[in-house]
C-alpha cells in the first residue's frame, strides 16, 4: 500500500487542529467567478497532477497572454466516495475544483488555517514567469480544507493552499473576506509544511508546464 504523502498526512492534522475555525464559502465568490469578474476573463492550466498532488495555475487572459492570479497547491483526499466520483473524475482531468462542485449542486466549506506572505526570490522562476512579476516580489498566501456537503453528507475534499497575484489580493483582502484571525505567527508555524511545499513548486522543475 502506497504510504501518504507529507502533505496529505496534513489534511487530517488539519481537521483536527482548525475545525473550529471554520467559514462557510457558499455564499462567497468562488476563486475562479472573482477571477473572471476582476479581470474578465478565467482559465485553469494543471500543470502536476500525480500522487494525489495537484498544482494549478488560474489565470486571467490579457494581451500579451495569460497571466496567473492564484497558483494552487492541492493535496487531494485519497478517501474519494462515490457520491461525488463523477465530480472527482471532472477535476482529475482538469476541472476547476468550486466550479465542478458548485454545478453539481454541492455546499462548500472552507476551513481556514492560514492566511499569510511569501516573499519569492530569483529562484521561485516558475511562479514569476506565470504571474508575469520580477523578483523579489511578496505574495498572499491562503491555506485551507475544502470541504464538499450534499443530501445530509459532508466530505473533506482536499487541503488547498493558494498564493495570489498581488494585483488579484493581498492579505488585506483575504483578511476582509475570511477574518484576520487565520493569520499570524502561530498559524505561520502550524502552516510550516505545507508553505514548505508551496516555496518548492514555485521553482521550475522537470515537471512544470
Amino acid at each position: 500500500m502506497q504510504r501518504p504523502t507529507p502533505f496529505l498526512r496534513l489534511i487530517a492534522f488539519c481537521v483536527l487542529c482548525f475545525v473550529t475555525l471554520s467559514c462557510a464559502s457558499s455564499s462567497v465568490e468562488l476563486n475562479s467567478e472573482r477571477i473572471a469578474r476582476k479581470f474578465g476573463s478565467y482559465g485553469v492550466e494543471v500543470l502536476e497532477n500525480t500522487d494525489n498532488i495537484r498544482v494549478s495555475n488560474l489565470y486571467s487572459r490579457e494581451a500579451n497572454g495569460p497571466t496567473c492570479r492564484t497558483f494552487a497547491v492541492v493535496g487531494l483526499s485519497q478517501d474519494t466516495g462515490p457520491s461525488f466520483a463523477t465530480e472527482h473524475s471532472q477535476i482529475l482531468q482538469g476541472g476547476s475544483i468550486g466550479a465542478v462542485f458548485k454545478r453539481a449542486g454541492w455546499r462548500i466549506d472552507k476551513r481556514h488555517q492560514y492566511i499569510g506572505e511569501m516573499v519569492i526570490g530569483k529562484q521561485a522562476t516558475r511562479i514569476s514567469r506565470l504571474m508575469r512579476l520580477k523578483t523579489p516580489a511578496s505574495l498572499a498566501v491562503h491555506i485551507y480544507l475544502l470541504t464538499i456537503s450534499k443530501d445530509g453528507g459532508s466530505f473533506d475534499y482536499a487541503m488547498i493552499a493558494e498564493a495570489h497575484h498581488p494585483e488579484y489580493l493581498t492579505v488585506g483582502t483575504l483578511s476582509a473576506i475570511y477574518g484576520g484571525v487565520y493569520s499570524g505567527d502561530r498559524n505561520r508555524k502550524d502552516a510550516r509544511q505545507i508553505l514548505e511545499l508551496v516555496r518548492e513548486k514555485f521553482r521550475d522543475t522537470m515537471h512544470s508546464g
